[in-house]
């Protein structure tokens, strides 16, 4: 949701939230990938995965980043289970 590029300071909160809308069931999963490698090990408190359904045909997938670093720029990708998948690009400035 939002621009293809985004600019955060480092140490801001990022959400980046992925909307899926008209489908006719809800996605089984929603996986979030950067710069191709799996979101899935990560210290508690940094990053933050959620889906939550709001409405009968609307399922919002977010990936929360806390204290965004340099190293969280990249392509950031939300690929849901029985869709194409979408990606922004996240650039941590100084």
């Amino acid at each position: 949701m939002g621009a293809s590029d985004i600019y955060v300071k480092t140490g801001s909160t990022v959400n980046l939230k992925c909307v899926i809308t008209q489908s006719l069931e809800e996605p089984a999963y929603i996986f979030w990938y950067h710069d191709g490698v799996r979101v899935l090990n990560y210290k508690q408190g940094t990053k933050d995965i959620r889906v939550e359904r709001s409405g009968a045909d609307t399922t919002v997938g977010t990936l929360v980043l806390y204290g965004a670093t340099r190293e969280d720029s990249g392509n950031y990708t939300c690929s849901p289970s029985n869709l194409d998948s979408a990606s922004v690009l996240l650039h941590v400035l100084n």
